[in-house]
């Protein structure tokens, strides 16, 4: 016997769904270089070869192998890698030395925290319930966690009444917006 997921997986055959670019940001110094890698995953989370990458860069430029150069401008630009029709875009922020030398200071006291923290990616919606109990949870009963969500369906069958409907009233019955918006 096996679960409901695993005869999905076993009939859907896996297909590239998503781009992971590292590093997620990148900072360094107008002309200098820093090499992007990209690993693929299919529609379950797994990974998955992602085949020839093109890469596009704002701010510099960027090689058929991912080593972007910054370019003489400041400021935060953009890594895309594209794969057939996924892609995905990493920030980089280009910003000139101060030219200053720093000594090293006291290290930061390790039992206080940062003022805040953010992320921002995409969770492959068999990872959700991993993701907010590892990552999410923790923070629920601490303040100040706010949480945004884009949520994209495009099943192959296209969206039917009622799967609309049925997501309005499971909205509306956790107390969330119900606009949704369908074409």
């Amino acid at each position: 016997i096996i679960t409901a997921e695993q005869a999905r997986r076993s009939m859907e055959p896996p297909r590239l769904k998503y781009l992971e670019i590292r590093p997620e940001h990148a900072r360094l110094e107008p002309g200098k270089k820093v090499a992007f890698t990209v690993r693929g995953l299919d529609q379950h989370g797994q990974e998955f070869p992602p085949g020839a990458v093109d890469w596009s860069a704002t701010g510099g430029t960027i090689d058929s192998e991912g080593i972007y150069t910054a370019g003489d401008d400041e400021g935060e630009f953009t890594v895309t890698g594209r794969s057939g029709d996924v892609s995905s875009t990493v920030r980089v922020a280009v910003a000139a030395h101060t030219g200053t030398e720093t000594t090293p200071g006291p290290q930061p006291d390790q039992t206080r925290g940062h003022g805040s923290l953010r992320w921002s990616g995409e969770v492959p919606p068999q990872k959700w319930m991993h993701f907010y109990s590892k990552v999410l949870a923790k923070f629920v009963n601490t303040g100040g966690l706010s949480i945004r969500v884009n949520v994209d369906i495009s099943p192959d069958g296209g969206i039917t009444p009622q799967h609309l409907e049925e997501m309005k009233t499971a909205l509306r019955e956790m107390g969330l917006d119900t606009k949704v918006e369908s074409d």
